[in-house]
C-alpha cells in the first residue's frame, strides 16, 4: 500500500496495459528521465488507470496486432492488493480496482495503446471495513443483497450524465450458484467452461471456491494457470486440438483431454504421448435448442474401432464424455447419455483396455438462480440433477472408483451480470390515424456486434426492461427496512413528510451511509426535447421509490418498440415490435441474466466501445417486494 500511496501523491495518472492472457512489450518512459525499452508486462485481465481523484478504473483492452503470446514459463499466479476511495456520502464514487504485482508501469509513464484499440473500462472497489471481510479476497464492494448492489452502483455510475453502457457483475451470485451445485450434485465436480465467459474476476471467484476448468485452447489454459490453478484441475475439452496447444498442454502438465476421431489419436501420440484421453460420445441432443452433435461426438458404431486403435497406439483412454446440448428441454437426455457411457466402459473392459475411471457429463445446465424459472420454459436445474443422481446411482454407484465431472458454463455465468444500456436516439414511426398504438424506433449504445451477439450465436432472446421497472421487481434489504422505518416515523410525526411522502435513503453497500434513490432518479429529463416539462427537481422531491413503481412518468403507457444497436448496420436489431411504454432519450434499460456468451464474443465494430464492467459482491438474494 505504501507504493500505491506514493504513486497517487506524486502522479495524477498511472497507466498499465494488459490484454487477457497475453504479454505486451513496450517502451516505458520514466517521468521524463530514463527510457526502459522492451519492458514486459505480465499477463493479467485488465488495463489499470489511476485517475487523479484516486479512483482506480481498470480497462480491459481488445487484443491488437502488436501482442504476442506469453511463453509457458512466464505463467505465474498474481497476488492481489487493493486501494479504496469511498465518497463521504457512502456511495462508491471512488470504486477502486485491483493492483496486481508487476502490472503498474514506471511512474508517470502511460503505455500507449495501438491505434483504434478502444479499451473497455472496468470499475471495482470496496466499502470501508468490507475489504478485510473473510471470503472477499479481491476486496470487492460488499452489499447486503443483490438489489442493494444494483441500486447503489446504478446510481453511482449514472450520476453526472454518464452515457457509456455498463454491466454490474455480482460474484455473490456465482458463489451461491457454486454452493447450490455442491448441494444438488455432491458427486459431480464442476469444471467451469471458460468459453462461456472468460472474465478474470469470474475465473478467480470460481478458482478460489475450488472449481475446476474446462478449457478449449492454450490461451484459456494459460489464463486459468495464471490464477494459480494446478494442471490437474483442467480438462482440455476440445475434441480437435491444434499442435501448438497440444504442445503447450504437455509443457504445463495438462493431461486430460477429449477426442472423437482416429486422426486425433495419431496427433496426440506424436505430440502429447502422456495424455489421458476421454472419448466424447455422440449423445442424443434432440431435446436441446443448440445441438452440438452436428460437430462433435463419436457415433456408437465408431466406439469399438476408436478404443481398439487407442490400445494399438498405446494411447491411454481413461473414460468418456458427452454433451446433451444447450437449452435442453428434456432432462432424460442425461439418463440416456449416462447409460451410453456405461456401455462404453463395459466395451473397453471387454477389449482389454485398462479400467476406465473418468466420466464427464458435459454442460447444458440452465443459468437461472435458485427459485427463478429459466428463460423459454427450460426446466429448472433441480429437474436435471434429480435425473442425474438417479442415473449415476444406477450405472456408476458410489464406490465404483470413477471420477465424475461436468462442464457448467451458463449455469455459473448467466445470472452474475446485469447490463444497462442508454437510449441515445428515438424516432416515431408514422401510423394510421385510427391506429391503436404509437410506434417508436429506439437506438441504444450496445448491440449485436457487442454484448447482444448472443442473439446470433447463442439463440438468446433478451428483452430490455426500463430500469425503473426492473428496480421494482425486488426490493433492496436496506430499502425495505428504511421504508418501514420511514413510514412508521411519518405516522407518528407528519412533519417528517416531504410533499406528503416519507423519505427513503441509504441504498448503498456495507459500511456506507445513505444516498437517496428513487424511481424518478432513473429518469433524468436532460436529453429529450419531447419529454414532458417536469424538472429533475420536481422528480427528486419524491423520495419514496415504491410510490413511483407503477407510474409511467408522463409516458404513453402502451406503445410498440423496435430497438436498434449503435452501429450503422441495419441488422443490428435487439427487438422488433416489442410491447413497451414510451421511452425517452436518456432512459436506461436493464437486461438481467446477461453473463453467458455475451461479453466473451463482443467486438468494437464501427468503433463502438464495449460496456464498462463494475464488480461487486452481494451477501444474499433480494427479498420480494
Amino acid at each position: 500500500m505504501a507504493e500505491v500511496s506514493l504513486f497517487t501523491r506524486s502522479f495524477p495518472r498511472i497507466r498499465a496495459i494488459t490484454t487477457r492472457h497475453l504479454h505486451l512489450t513496450h517502451s516505458l518512459t520514466h517521468n521524463n528521465t530514463a527510457t526502459h525499452a522492451g519492458s514486459k508486462l505480465r499477463a493479467v485481465p485488465s488495463l489499470y488507470h489511476l485517475y487523479s481523484n484516486s479512483a482506480l478504473v481498470a480497462r480491459s483492452s481488445s487484443a491488437s496486432n502488436t501482442v504476442a503470446a506469453a511463453p509457458a514459463a512466464a505463467v505465474k499466479a498474481p497476488s492481489v492488493s487493493a486501494f479504496s476511495a469511498v465518497h463521504s456520502t457512502g456511495v462508491h464514487e471512488g470504486l477502486s480496482a485491483f493492483l496486481h504485482d508487476g502490472v503498474v508501469g514506471t511512474a508517470g509513464s502511460p503505455v500507449s495503446l495501438t491505434p483504434h484499440a478502444e479499451p473497455t473500462e472496468h470499475v471495482a472497489g470496496t466499502s470501508t471495513g468490507a475489504a478485510a471481510e473473510d471470503g472477499n479476497p479481491m476486496h470487492l464492494p460488499v452489499f447486503p443483497c443483490e438489489k442493494s448492489a444494483l441500486m447503489a452502483l446504478f446510481r453511482a455510475h449514472t450520476s453526472g450524465n454518464k452515457e457509456r453502457a455498463f454491466a454490474i457483475n455480482d460474484v455473490g451470485i456465482v458463489e451461491r450458484q457454486f454452493k447450490r451445485w455442491c448441494r444438488q450434485l455432491p458427486r459431480v465436480k464442476p469444471f467451469y467452461a471458460v468459453k462461456c465467459n472468460p472474465d478474470m474476476v469470474l475465473l478467480r471467484t470460481l478458482a478460489d471456491m475450488g472449481a475446476n476448468f474446462d478449457c478449449a485452447s492454450g490461451e484459456e489454459m494459460r489464463a486459468v494457470l495464471t490464477l494459480g490453478v494446478t494442471p490437474d484441475r483442467i480438462i482440455f475439452a476440445n475434441p480437435i486440438k491444434n499442435v501448438k496447444d497440444l504442445r503447450f498442454a504437455r509443457k504445463v502438465g495438462v493431461t486430460k483431454m477429449t477426442f472423437d476421431n482416429e486422426a486425433e489419436l495419431y496427433k496426440v501420440r506424436e505430440h502429447h504421448p502422456e495424455a489421458e484421453m476421454v472419448l466424447r460420445v455422440l449423445a442424443d441432443d434432440s431435446g436441446s435448442v443448440m445441438k452440438f452433435g452436428v460437430k462433435f461426438g463419436a457415433p456408437q458404431p465408431h466406439h469399438e474401432h476408436l478404443l481398439s486403435l487407442a490400445k494399438k497406439l498405446d494411447v491411454k483412454v481413461i473414460g468418456t464424455s458427452f454433451h446433451i446440448g444447450s437449452g435442453c428441454f428434456d432432462a432424460t437426455s442425461y439418463e440416456k447419455a449416462i447409460a451410453l457411457s456405461r456401455s462404453v466402459f463395459d466395451l473397453a473392459e471387454k477389449l482389454g483396455l485398462p479400467k476406465m475411471t473418468f466420466l464427464d457429463l458435459g454442460g447444458g445446465f440452465p443459468g437461472a438462480v435458485e427459485g427463478e424459472q429459466p428463460a423459454d420454459n427450460v426446466p429448472v436445474f433441480e429437474s436435471f440433477t434429480a435425473v442425474i443422481r438417479e442415473s449415476l446411482d444406477k450405472h456408476f454407484p458410489a464406490g465404483c472408483s470413477v471420477d465424475i465431472i461436468a462442464e457448467p458454463g451458463r449455469y455459473m455465468a448467466t445470472a452474475w451480470s446485469t447490463l444497462f444500456t442508454l437510449v441515445q436516439g428515438k424516432r416515431e414511426e408514422p401510423v394510421a390515424a385510427d391506429a391503436a398504438q404509437r410506434k417508436f424506433l429506439y437506438y441504444i449504445n450496445d448491440g449485436v456486434y457487442g454484448s447482444f451477439n448472443c442473439m446470433m450465436f447463442d439463440h438468446a432472446s433478451p428483452v430490455p426492461v426500463p430500469a425503473y421497472r426492473f428496480m421494482h421487481d425486488k426490493v433492496a434489504i436496506a430499502e425495505r427496512e428504511q421504508l418501514y422505518a420511514a413510514n412508521a416515523a411519518a405516522r407518528s410525526n407528519p412533519a417528517l413528510l416531504t410533499n406528503g411522502v416519507a423519505p427513503l435513503n441509504g441504498l448503498v453497500g456495507a459500511g456506507g451511509a445513505g444516498a437517496t434513490m428513487s424511481a424518478a432518479a432513473l429518469h433524468k429529463p436532460h436529453m429529450d426535447a419531447n419529454r414532458p416539462s417536469l424538472s429533475s427537481r420536481s422528480f427528486s422531491n419524491h423520495r419514496n421509490y415504491r410510490s413511483f413503481s407503477n407510474s409511467n412518468h408522463g409516458r404513453e403507457p402502451s406503445c410498440v418498440a423496435t430497438i436498434f444497436g449503435p452501429t450503422c448496420d441495419s441488422m443490428d436489431v435487439i427487438a422488433k415490435n416489442l410491447p413497451l411504454e414510451e421511452l425517452f432519450v436518456g432512459d436506461w434499460l436493464a437486461i438481467p441474466n446477461f453473463g453467458a456468451y455475451t461479453a466473451a464474443a463482443s467486438t468494437t465494430f464501427n468503433g463502438m466501445p464495449k460496456p464498462i464492467t463494475i464488480y461487486c459482491r452481494s451477501k444474499r438474494p433480494s427479498p420480494t417486494a
